[in-house]
């Protein structure tokens, strides 16, 4: 029997609360009777030419929804210009590259580098990763091509075939 009357009260209890909440969201409604600029004496013209109105009103809440109060935000007044796009002209590199022709390597099961036959400028070579020719440093091997850096550049050649 206590049961029941518990339930009862927290049903009516719930009924209430709802049906305050169902109220204040879409029966009353808050007015505001202020301007959106700020002035209160202004002039209004009806441009209303025959058209009907939307049955939507919106409106400035005075409070905050967070418990703090509104800060008017001023607008910016300044003119944004665009930035005009400069567009940069390619670099070409101005270093001449002596005429390489990489052939391939050999994989010795001892030594963890390769040694890579390599022709440079017409002469025959055959040196090991990360060695250098001249100005010119070996700097990775593949089985098709390798990456050779000259004069802080680096170039990849291909194997000829």
């Amino acid at each position: 029997m206590q049961k029941k009357t518990i339930n009862a009260l927290l049903i009516t209890l719930c009924v209430v609360i709802y049906g305050a909440i169902f109220f204040k969201a879409f029966i009353k409604k808050e007015v505001v009777n202020t301007s959106p600029t700020g002035i209160d004496n202004f002039v209004s013209v009806d441009l209303d030419m025959g058209t009907t109105k939307d049955s939507v009103e919106l409106f400035f809440p005075k409070r905050s929804p967070f418990g703090e109060p509104r800060k008017a935000t001023p607008l910016r007044t300044e003119k944004i210009v665009p930035k005009k796009k400069v567009s940069k002209s390619p670099t070409y590199s101005k270093t001449i590259w002596p005429s390489v022709i990489y052939h391939g390597f050999i994989k010795n099961r001892l030594s963890s580098k390769r040694l890579i036959a390599i022709t440079v400028n017409n002469k025959m070579y055959k040196i090991r990763e990360s060695e250098t020719i001249g100005d010119m440093k070996i700097k990775t091997v593949y089985s098709d091509s390798i990456s050779v850096e000259y004069n802080n550049e680096v170039k990849t050649f291909y194997k000829k075939s």
